[in-house]
């Protein structure tokens, strides 16, 4: 089981969360022949675990909102959690927008749920209801345009929005540098001890351009099986 990550429940949830075969097989199956060729500590791994299973989510919005809820969380208490919000918000589904307008902190809480976190709910599900966040059109904007759009609502940070990229909007080449799970990941690779700075993390992720999401999924994986 993967750890703590800094700002947000390990993406193993999110790994787990995603279990179907993919829509665009193609785009896949050529990142995975790419990381194959470029890495062959990686490609040992790709074998070994098989075809990687990451795909765009039909709910972008329940994504984000299960990140948020799982921020500095283990998967069993985010899992337990979102569970409890469900029955207090009346939805066994995906969470939508409508679940969170005009609910209160105090109903939000009741669930286990943190203040902070029953905050950036509310004010996400008004970014969204108002048209300040419109996931519909986020298939034409840049990463580095999302991230700044998620970020301006408080409690959202960079870690979040880039989990959101990967498992929501499924872009090829997004590599989040703060993460915990992917610097575990990337010590067991390539055999390496103590703390992974910023620089040798871009230097050994660079050459997995530009499919470095899917190298996520497998370093999470590859940290999750030991």
């Amino acid at each position: 089981m993967i750890g703590i990550y800094p700002e947000n429940l390990h993406a193993t949830y999110y790994v787990k969360q995603v279990n179907s075969p993919p829509n665009n097989m193609d785009v896949v199956a050529t990142a995975e022949l790419h990381l194959k060729q470029v890495s062959y500590p990686l490609s040992e791994y790709i074998e070994a675990l098989g075809p990687c299973t990451l795909k765009p989510s039909s709910s972008p919005f329940d994504v984000l909102v299960q990140s948020i809820i799982g921020q500095q969380l283990s998967l069993k208490a985010a899992s337990s959690i979102g569970a409890r919000l469900k029955l207090v918000v009346g939805n066994e589904e995906a969470f939508v927008v409508e679940d969170f307008l005009g609910r209160s902190i105090n109903e939000m809480t009741s669930a286990g749920l943190s203040r902070a976190k029953s905050i950036c709910l509310s004010e996400l599900s008004q970014f969204a209801y108002a048209g300040r966040l419109d996931f519909a059109s986020m298939s034409y904007l840049s990463d580095e345009e999302i991230v700044t759009k998620l970020t301006e609502v408080r409690g959202i940070g960079r870690w979040t929005a880039e989990m959101f990229l990967i498992f929501a909007l499924h872009r090829q080449d997004v590599f989040s540098k703060s993460d915990s799970g992917l610097k575990r990941g990337m010590r067991k690779l390539y055999n390496l001890s103590g703390e992974l700075n910023d620089e040798l993390i871009e230097d050994l992720s660079k050459t997995w351009r530009p499919y470095r999401s899917v190298a996520c999924w497998y370093l999470w994986k590859l940290v999750d099986a030991a």
